[in-house]
């Protein structure tokens, strides 16, 4: 599946959602949420080939593995917690949607701690040094 079967898919359930939802709009949102899902399951299987890229340049370019390993958690916290979110907000749960997000970017300030004591330490020594 390429980028226009994504979008097609997404047109289709779209649409789906439009018609089912005059009947029954639980279960338009839930096919709304089985869309979305099938798409992330797709685009995870893509993601495979760009940490590999990004590792095999951390190698060439001597960067720290674990500077790349914080990047990457603080996308996928995004990405999750984006479609999270999303989803509380299309359920009409905003306050919930809200609160996700808040969640999210407190993980990813603890995912990337290391990172920033790395680099604290790294300026007191350059300062300490002068």
């Amino acid at each position: 599946m390429n980028i226009a079967g994504v979008c097609g898919a997404a047109i289709v359930c779209a649409v789906l959602s439009l018609l089912v939802k005059k009947h029954n709009g639980e279960a338009a949102f839930a096919l709304q949420v089985c869309g979305c899902v099938i798409i992330i399951l797709y685009v995870i299987g893509e993601v495979s080939q760009i940490t590999e890229t990004i590792r095999d340049m951390a190698e060439n370019f001597s960067i720290n593995l674990e500077y790349i390993e914080v990047i990457i958690k603080a996308l996928g916290i995004c990405f999750l917690t984006e479609f999270a979110s999303d989803c509380c907000n299309d359920a009409g749960c905003s306050a919930l949607g809200n609160n996700v997000l808040l969640c999210g970017k407190i993980m990813i300030l603890i995912a990337a701690m290391p990172m920033l004591q790395d680099l604290l330490s790294l300026a007191l020594g350059l300062l300490s040094a002068g």
